[in-house]
């Protein structure tokens, strides 16, 4: 999924790269390289920012939230990307528009977000290269002792899997109190669309429980 997305943006030959939802900065890290002038992680989690930080030392990261206004001016970006952030924001097509607003003309916009009636399960099964059938790992969060003993099949690490665990855990707890969303592919498509952008690909990915969009400001 990374690779993927890596790949669309070095294509375009960037020279200001937005990572808007960055995280630990795995995206970053990879993306990391001398033909891109300008590399910025955004993020609203100061935990998050400061592994990143480590992790790319050459990148510019920004602490912000995704719900309100970005903190850059019109135009400053050829490329963005935002990998598994939208759908818990608060309103997609704000921050969609707001992406528009920040990106250049014909700039590339990546997206990759859980599609709706993904499953977390089938993701697991890909990661860890299981030949048992799809129907063993569906259904992961049915309960927690079944949550706990795929992610320990799947991960076969301890530290991996209690940061694993952190971060269901904050999902399912965050869940309670907000809505996510969770785009069909024609619902996505015509979200960019409105937002200002021409979508160029849209395809699944990540063991097809997810999207992957890549379009192009108009």
């Amino acid at each position: 999924m990374l690779a993927e997305a890596v790949g669309v943006i070095w294509h375009s030959q960037p020279n200001a790269v937005l990572d808007a939802g960055c995280g630990t900065g795995n995206l970053l890290a990879r993306l990391a390289a001398p033909y891109i002038p300008k590399l910025v992680g955004m993020d609203s989690s100061t935990e998050m920012l400061a592994r990143a930080e480590k992790k790319c030392p050459a990148v510019q990261f920004v602490q912000a939230e995704l719900n309100t206004q970005l903190p850059f001016e019109e135009s400053a970006f050829d490329a963005i990307a935002c990998v598994n952030a939208l759908y818990a924001v608060d309103d997609p097509n704000k921050t969609l528009a707001e992406f528009a607003r920040i990106s250049a003309h014909d700039a590339t916009l990546v997206i990759v977000t859980p599609k709706q009636n993904y499953d977390n399960g089938l993701i697991l099964k890909a990661h860890c290269g299981s030949t048992k059938p799809d129907e063993y790992w569906r259904n992961l969060h049915s309960d927690l002792a079944r949550e706990e003993l795929l992610m320990r099949e799947a991960l076969q690490d301890e530290v991996t899997f209690q940061k694993m665990r952190s971060v269901v855990d904050v999902n399912r707890r965050i869940s309670t109190n907000m809505r996510f969303h969770f785009f069909t592919g024609p619902e996505l498509r015509n979200a960019l669309q409105l937002a200002g952008f021409s979508v160029i690909d849209l395809r699944e990915t990540y063991a097809r429980q997810s999207h992957l969009l890549i379009a192009r400001r108009t």
